[in-house]
């Protein structure tokens, strides 16, 4: 699970950072490939896009630098890559992703990236698949917390904060088309407060017109709930989620949902089927939510999970009841991490493992076999 790395406010979020130039096909070198031939070098995040076995990855080339960073959009196979395009981006501190903080496709053509140092951040659109960007607006000076999508529609945490987002107020659930032109507004649902500030995740889990937020006052965990794509929220009583600051939800049916709770330096993990009314605990030891693990939902009844390190890699099946080890998911046999960890379905996975410190030796790896066996791209 990710952190934010620009703001004061923390929470689970996917960073992306990109920068690419023209566009062009690179076919991915199997075993024994002849000098020439291009793939993909050393990933830096991956993407899925939902509903398809698309997947976008972001390349280094092996440079440190921002203007070396490639984008290139491939399928859960990984058998061949072609480049598109990102909205501009700038160097950032010691980052070699820059600036940039998030990039997600509801579907094929349509995609969204937000670009920031600092509150407010800017919002990319496309809408021919990466090959061109353009600038949307929610509004003046807000700030976007936490963004969305389905299909057909985008849900934004958003709020007015000040810079380094160290005090922030009149948070809103904003929705709009895709076309993110035009955009309405509800306040968001605020249980106690802590220190004067809320405790959520921005994230916001959507199937259809249902959404659910997670915060944390003291006590208990609180989800609330919309059936009206968030035009008015209700809360749900017993959720009993412990969380330091809300729980990252993802909603894979219209009544199943998955969470994913920092504990403090550890990570928890729960499993709903009535809508988030009530959970019930992974059967699955907390994992260090520094350590380079990661957590993937793939169906009502599927999720894996991803230690990082050479400890196990486990599927999570029975709707969350059952936790088996299959393998291994690793690129070294010391200070090997997972940064990212995504499957298209129950069989079919990427993953960008990191061997060591140093950002620009990461290795993009892919299974057919839920994750029994990995190879890396191209296969050595």
């Amino acid at each position: 699970m990710g952190r934010d790395n620009h703001r004061g406010v923390t929470w689970p979020i996917v960073a992306v950072s990109i920068l690419v130039m023209a566009a062009s096909f690179i076919f991915v070198a199997p075993s024994g490939a002849a000098s020439g031939e291009s793939y993909i070098a050393h990933p830096q995040d991956l993407v899925r896009v939902n509903g398809s076995n698309t997947m976008y990855v972001l390349d280094s080339v092996g440079c440190p630098k921002v203007t070396c960073l490639q984008l290139y959009r491939t399928n859960v196979n990984a058998t061949n890559f072609t480049r598109v395009n990102v909205p501009p981006i700038k160097p950032y501190r010691t980052l070699s992703t820059g600036n940039f903080e998030r990039m997600f496709f509801p579907n094929v053509q349509d995609g969204f990236a937000l670009v920031g140092e600092y509150d407010p951040e800017t919002l990319y659109a496309t809408t021919n698949g990466a090959k061109t960007w353009h600038k949307v607006s929610i509004g003046s000076g807000v700030s976007i917390l936490g963004l969305s999508a389905t299909k057909s529609s985008l849900i934004a945490v958003t709020a007015h904060c000040s810079r380094l987002g160290r005090s922030c107020h009149d948070y809103q659930v904003s929705r709009s088309s895709l076309l993110a032109t035009k955009w309405s507004g509800t306040t968001m649902p605020r249980g106690k407060t802590i220190n004067g500030y809320p405790e959520f995740d921005p994230n916001v889990a959507v199937y259809g017109s249902r959404l659910w937020l997670s915060e944390q006052p003291p006590g208990n965990g609180v989800i609330y709930f919309s059936s009206n794509r968030g035009a008015s929220f209700h809360e749900l009583a017993s959720s009993k989620l412990i969380s330091v600051a809300g729980c990252a939800l993802t909603a894979t049916s219209s009544t199943t949902l998955w969470a994913e709770c920092p504990t403090g330096m550890m990570v928890a993990f729960a499993h709903s089927r009535d809508a988030g009314k009530t959970w019930r605990p992974v059967p699955q030891q907390q994992f260090s939510g520094t350590g380079g693990g990661q957590f993937d939902p793939v169906t009502n009844d599927v999720a894996y999970l991803a230690y990082g390190a050479t400890q196990p890699f486990v599927r999570i099946t029975k709707a969350g009841l059952k936790a088996t080890k299959i393998g291994t998911l690793t690129c070294s046999k010391v200070n090997s991490s997972i940064n990212h960890l995504l499957f298209t379905d129950v069989d079919h996975g990427l993953a960008v493992c990191l061997p060591g410190d140093d950002s620009t030796t990461a290795q993009l790896l892919r299974t057919d076999d839920g994750g029994v066996s990995w190879t890396r791209v191209p296969a050595n």
